[in-house]
């Protein structure tokens, strides 16, 4: 069985970057579908560049953010290992 002792905290928060960049372009398509429809209904001009930005800027800070979190993360990990051990796994 082997022992994930230490593991590179920015290869973690550049993982957690991609997969929540993604999260947010599932997130800023769907408040910007919101945003249109109320637009439509609406007709309020602003409704169309609210649904624009929301669609760039959503997935841009959630990037950001996940990189962020996934380093701490990694950071942390790697302090609580030295402590009690690593994560034990089993490779076949």
């Amino acid at each position: 069985m082997a022992e994930i002792q230490r593991v590179g905290a920015l290869s973690i928060g550049k993982v957690f970057g991609i997969i929540y960049f993604v999260l947010g372009i599932i997130v800023g398509l769907i408040f910007g579908l919101i945003a249109l429809l109320d637009a439509a209904a609406g007709g309020a001009l602003d409704g169309v560049l609210g649904a624009f930005i929301v669609v760039i800027i959503v997935p841009i800070i959630y990037g950001i953010m996940g990189f962020i979190g996934g380093t701490i993360i990694g950071v942390v990990y790697n302090f609580a290992a030295k402590l009690v051990g690593g994560i034990k796994i089993e490779i076949r």
